[in-house]
Parts: C-alpha cells; structure tokens; sequence
C-alpha cells in the first residue's frame, strides 16, 4: 500500500491495520514521516506494542513524501517492511487468520492511501 502524508504531525502514525474484529482487537503497522515504525496489537481496546517505535532510514520523511508499506503474514509470524525493505519481524498468535483489514491515520493527519491489496 501506497502512502503519503499531505498534512498533520509528523511525530504520530498512519498505516494499516488486519485481523480487525468487531470486539476492538487488532494488530497495526504504522510508519511515521519522522522516521520511525511499528508494529501493535489493540485487544479489547488495550493497546501492546509488539514492536516499540524504531527508527529507520527507510521510512521517506517529511509531508508529501511517497512510503510503500507492505505486511506479510503466514499463520503467527508477520514481516514489516518499508519502501521494499524488511525492517522487522515479530510473531504473535493471540490472533487467529481471519478479521478485516484497514487503513489508519492519526488524529490530525491528512494521508492519501493507494495501490492497495490484499492477496
């Protein structure tokens, strides 16, 4: 998925969410345009960091700034990546495979989504 921040903070994060339910549960990858990322999970609306915000030089910063976000995810393990690079991995199975998936953006934040899929 295709994302740029066109207005908003830049200390705060956009990004996708996946394995949504209806109970508030969820987990997020999110970047920042000053440079940073994580990876969460939200269970009954109480928010863990699977990954704490990290920086990396991957992520393009700065408003109006293009970032290719990419999520895969086989069973429990996830891999993050930014702009085609893998920044991280984590695995987690509080979860199971199925639930919606999202975008996001922090309160504030103008961000324009595309070229997004699911396969």
């Amino acid at each position: 998925m295709d994302a740029v921040l066109l207005s908003g903070p830049l200390d705060f994060g956009y990004g996708v969410v996946f394995r949504s339910d209806t109970n508030h549960s969820e987990y997020g990858f999110l970047i920042s345009p000053d440079g940073h990322w994580t990876a969460y999970k939200l269970v009954n609306n109480r928010l863990t960091h699977i990954i704490d915000w990290t920086a990396t030089s991957q992520v393009h910063q700065n408003k109006g700034s293009h970032n290719l976000l990419t999520v895969y995810l086989k069973d429990a393990h996830m891999n993050f990546f930014v702009n085609g690079m893998l920044v991280g991995q984590a695995d987690d199975n509080t979860f199971g495979g199925s639930g919606t998936i999202g975008l996001t953006a922090s309160a504030g934040q103008d961000v324009v989504f595309a070229n997004f899929s699911v396969t």
